[in-house]
């Protein structure tokens, strides 16, 4: 089992056993006014074991009832889990006063469980941790609830980046056969070994900063097939952040942006700048509006932005201030 879920394990073991015994503890020693320092100190050993082997029952328990259980309603399930850890609580609780304390028969055993006032406490302390537990195990099911459902919309929007990218290449390459085909041809190549990345890295969520330069550099390989030297792109990337991780494809998507929302000319060139900043990789171009309208939704920087609060609770920033166009990512 991996360290973090031990600890996990050991952390509801402590919140279930401490919380109870702190909070029944105090109101013990003002019922039981004779209590001495050697005795609080015998109970509290004793009320750890016992309330251990109630836990660790009550979870085995519920495990092999579940199965019976989880058809039924909320209610009456709960009642059944208070019945059973009444009964299990009393008879461990029965066998450890035989043990440790004064002996008594099962009989004189019921009769003090309203009558005195420490079967009544131990009663009381037993539903206390069960809806204790309850409550762990409800919050539990929450975090996991939301979590798979992140992690659905996380798949979904990966999913979406993959196909959209394919779409856009064959799109230029398809221009490209019906003007050039050479370059068509030499086009298609790259594109090969492009997308060779992509479909490696589509199960991964993250990827090295170093991997994704690389591919980035070859997808405007690819571009300047078909711009030549209206595409300029300079980096300036900072060797020790080359480790830290990114989204695959995030600069792709920014690249295709600038391409696809600017006019691209030989005598008027489309500059990209791609460099790191304050733990950011940061992708910067000139603004050379279009004289025809885009068909753009806007998706993509909005799915881009929503991958990254998903992943890592971080958001992409967008700078336009009709000269420039500036995006910040942030590095893992």
């Amino acid at each position: 089992m991996h360290t973090k879920g031990l600890k996990k394990i050991f952390a509801m073991y402590i919140i279930t056993v401490i919380i109870p015994i702190l909070f029944f503890l105090p109101i013990d020693i003002l019922i039981f006014r004779d209590l001495n320092s050697d005795v609080i100190i015998r109970y509290l050993i004793i009320n750890i074991i016992i309330i251990s082997i109630i836990i660790l029952l009550f979870n085995i328990g519920v495990i092999l009832l579940n199965k019976n259980l989880k058809h039924r309603e909320k209610k009456k399930v709960f009642i059944i889990k208070v019945i059973y850890i009444l009964i299990i609580s009393n008879i461990i609780t029965f066998i450890f006063q035989n043990i440790f304390m004064r002996p008594i028969n099962i009989n004189e055993y019921f009769s003090n469980i309203f009558q005195g006032k420490y079967f009544f406490i131990s009663n009381v302390e037993s539903i206390f941790i069960l809806i204790l537990l309850e409550t762990i195990y409800y919050y539990n099911k929450y975090k996991q609830s939301e979590l798979e459902k992140e992690k659905l919309k996380y798949t979904q929007l990966k999913n979406q980046l993959n196909p959209h990218f394919l779409f856009n290449s064959l799109s230029v390459s398809i221009s490209l056969i019906k003007r050039n085909q050479d370059k068509a041809v030499k086009y298609t190549q790259k594109l090969s070994s492009v997308y060779r990345y992509v479909l490696i890295n589509m199960e991964n969520d993250i990827v090295s900063l170093e991997e994704e330069i690389e591919f980035i550099k070859k997808y405007i390989e690819i571009l300047q097939i078909r711009y030549e030297d209206g595409l300029n792109v300079s980096y300036n990337i900072d060797e020790k952040l080359k480790k830290k991780r990114i989204i695959p494809l995030s600069l792709q998507l920014l690249i295709e942006n600038a391409v696809k929302h600017n006019s691209i000319y030989s005598d008027n060139p489309l500059n990209v700048y791609i460099y790191t900043e304050n733990n950011k990789i940061i992708v910067e171009n000139n603004i050379i509006k279009k004289t025809t309208i885009i068909d753009s939704t806007g998706v993509g920087l909005k799915n881009l932005n929503q991958k990254y609060d998903i992943l890592c609770s971080k958001d992409i920033e967008i700078i336009n201030d009709s000269k420039n166009f500036v995006v910040k990512i942030p590095l893992l």
